[in-house]
């Protein structure tokens, strides 16, 4: 084998390390139930931060997607229209669920903070940094012909604390802010 077959291999296998560096908590996608939904150990809530799932395999978004959450693909028109996250949100603190928004392979933080934004003005702050649901904030986001299941009185502190925003990306070095804004946790497949 020539000279430079061996510098293009041990190049290859070098960017190939430098992509397989652990971001933050790793996670094996059999333990998925018990770090984020059941969050044992208290990691995810001693943080603070809601957190980033970092999968490149796919198998996250599809263990999330058939849970009890309210799940938007991001990059689906129909799906990133303010009204419909509107309700997704309002519904998802409502009964303690968990919303969930799968970026895919692409950045779309900046575009989802401004339709919530859009329903808002700060919203994606409120939620970020949990003011939101705080003193019942989010009955903002209630409107008349929302129907009886969320006039104020249906919202239970019980479920509201277990509400949870999650996102996930399929970039395997997503951008640093998110990194930072988010609780990452990098999905392990064997």
């Amino acid at each position: 084998m020539s000279d430079s077959y061996w510098r293009r291999s041990r190049c290859r296998l070098a960017q190939e390390a430098s992509l397989t560096k652990p971001i933050g908590s790793l996670c094996h996608i059999r333990e998925l139930d018990d770090v984020l939904l059941k969050d044992v150990g208290d990691k995810i809530k001693r943080d603070g931060r809601w957190p980033l799932i970092i999968d490149r395999s796919g198998q996250a978004s599809t263990f999330l997607r058939y849970r009890d959450t309210n799940f938007y693909d991001a990059l689906n028109p129909g799906h990133m229209q303010t009204e419909v996250l509107r309700l997704g949100l309002l519904g998802a603190i409502r009964y303690g669920k968990m919303l969930v928004i799968d970026m895919m392979e692409v950045n779309m933080f900046e575009a989802v903070s401004r339709i919530f934004d859009q329903i808002e003005a700060g919203l994606m702050e409120k939620l970020l940094n949990k003011e939101l649901l705080q003193k019942n904030r989010f009955t903002s986001l209630i409107r008349p012909g929302d129907g009886p299941e969320y006039s104020r009185n249906e919202f239970s502190p019980t479920r509201i604390e277990k509400f949870q925003l999650i996102l996930i990306t399929k970039l395997l070095n997503p951008p640093e802010e998110l990194l930072h804004i988010f609780y990452p946790i990098q999905i392990v497949i064997k």
